[in-house]
């Protein structure tokens, strides 16, 4: 009896509208969008029934059936099923009805722990095509695991690695140069021995004391090549630390030229004379409403519009000093 509400699906085989229940639970990607096979439980059974024909056999009937339908093969289930000769249904449409069972709710034929030959050929034809495909796809991996290391990488890293090695090797060192300044030969050369020794402490891991000698090691590279958080100088983020940030103003010299808006930038001075000084010397009569009045239009802030103006200048200045101490450098070393 069909619940209220049930969604109503049409089979693909034999085009009748049923309710979700006739249908099959399925976890085959292809079958995502339901969670149900396409096919109706009755046609599932038929489909048992024709597959038992051509194999003439309960067991390699019901494999080739889940390999079609991309259902879980479990030979436990299967036989502990076929052993039942009192059913009235056949062991396809008894299988499929399990499958909906939470051990084999997400389970699909990938799944499979054994394999049956359903195929038209001998078991040792199959045995010989299977160990020439295994073998075949050994020596292209090689092949081509042979090829990607080019001569470029043995110079760099020496020989004696893996395959895998030379490409944890050549991942980290082409990180280091995306990363940090590598215009420095002893850098580069840094960079090669830092790989390394990241490679060794992966390779030593659960060894304690080899992996606190490796990783002393690293941080002394780390802290040569400049690599260390502390010493980044990251332009892209002015803000990385206070003292960076320091760092970059008084690179400009603002704090040389000490401009009057830099004195009271919060008007606190101001504020205090105009609402507590000013009226205790007009209530004092210390002073008078003209001199009053000069002091308070005197109090306007200055026309600080050219300060971008003079920050400008100071950068350039500063950029071309530094162009001219490295063009010195150059003539130098010439």
């Amino acid at each position: 009896m069909a619940k209220k509400n049930e969604l109503t699906y049409t089979c693909l085989c034999c085009s009748y509208d049923l309710v979700e229940s006739e249908f099959p639970k399925s976890a085959s990607y292809l079958n995502q969008k339901t969670g149900r096979l396409p096919y109706c439980k009755g046609c599932c059974s038929e489909f048992y029934d024709r597959l038992l024909v051509e194999q003439q056999d309960e067991m390699k009937a019901l494999y080739k059936f889940c390999m079609q339908l991309d259902i879980y093969f479990d030979r436990d289930l299967a036989n502990t099923l076929a052993a039942n000769k009192n059913a009235t249904s056949n062991l396809g449409f008894r299988y499929i009805n399990k499958m909906g069972l939470v051990q084999y709710r997400k389970k699909t034929f990938s799944d499979t722990k054994c394999f049956i030959n359903v195929f038209p050929i001998s078991e040792d034809e199959l045995e010989e095509i299977m160990y020439i495909n295994v073998e075949k796809n050994k020596e292209d991996i090689l092949r081509e695991a042979k090829n990607a290391i080019t001569p470029e990488i043995i110079g760099r890293w020496g020989t004696g690695f893996e395959y895998e090695e030379y490409m944890f090797l050549e991942e980290r060192y082409q990180i280091c140069l995306d990363t940090y300044e590598n215009n420095n030969p002893a850098s580069l050369w840094d960079y090669q021995e830092m790989c390394i020794n990241y490679l060794e402490l992966r390779k030593n891991r659960g060894n304690y004391q080899a992996q606190q000698k490796l990783q002393e090691m690293i941080d002394r590279l780390q802290k040569g090549c400049k690599m260390k958080i502390a010493q980044l100088d990251n332009t892209e983020d002015d803000n990385a630390s206070f003292g960076r940030f320091i760092d970059r103003i008084e690179m400009f010299e603002p704090c040389d030229k000490r401009l009057s808006f830099f004195e009271d930038i919060d008007n606190i001075r101001k504020y205090i004379k105009k609402w507590f000084c000013l009226p205790f010397a007009r209530e004092l009569e210390i002073m008078d409403e003209k001199e009053i009045n000069e002091i308070l239009e005197g109090e306007n802030i200055d026309d600080y519009s050219d300060i971008n103006k003079i920050y400008q200048e100071q950068q350039e200045k500063h950029l071309e000093d530094s162009e001219n101490d490295r063009e010195d450098r150059e003539d130098r070393e010439e």
